[in-house]
């Protein structure tokens, strides 16, 4: 019995190093999983916790056009922050774009201000080695201050306002993406 557990487990652990499991390509890497290497380039998915626009991402994009590297894990959020946070850090270190997505504010409910996401995007300013895509949704309410940054310091930033424009633009950078 033994021996099955230790060959199936190695099965797992072989074919996750390359984001296989069981034969299929995955379209996404969720925290706290590993994210080794991949033929499609890696997108980092930095942005409102407040509601699922992730899933759209996991829905509509093809493991061959990219792997999501996807941060949200409400039990390591509650649980475990330090350990959400590294793995963050690390992911965001391995990923080979960078994507924020900044969706309407209300005025009600300051979670969805994504002050988190704010700091990551300053980050990712800076990261210039990494192709940065950003969508900011007309209602964000500093959707005008950040326009103006990403101008000033990120010019070849093209900001997008909606999920689906953000996710036909990553499909376009994807395409011409080489490792």
């Amino acid at each position: 019995m033994r021996k099955y557990f230790c060959i199936v487990g190695c099965f797992i652990l072989l074919t996750f190093q390359n984001n296989y499991v069981f034969g299929l390509k995955q379209t996404h890497i969720q925290s706290p999983e590993e994210y080794v290497t991949s033929e499609s380039p890696a997108v980092f998915l930095a942005g409102s916790a407040a509601f699922p626009w992730r899933e759209c991402f996991k829905k509509n994009i093809s493991p061959e056009e990219a792997v999501l590297l996807d941060p949200l894990n409400e039990d390591l959020t509650q649980n475990d922050p330090v350990r959400r946070i590294q793995w963050e850090a690390d992911h965001i270190n391995h990923a080979d774009i960078l994507l924020v997505w900044l969706p309407e504010s209300d005025k009600t409910n300051h979670y969805t201000y994504s002050l988190t996401s704010l700091f990551e995007t300053g980050r990712f300013v800076q990261m210039k080695e990494k192709p940065l895509l950003v969508g900011i949704a007309p209602g964000y309410i500093r959707r005008d201050e950040l326009f103006t940054q990403l101008k000033v310091l990120r010019p070849e930033v093209v900001v997008v306002d909606s999920l689906e424009a953000l996710e036909d633009q990553l499909r376009t950078f994807s395409l011409s993406y080489v490792h």
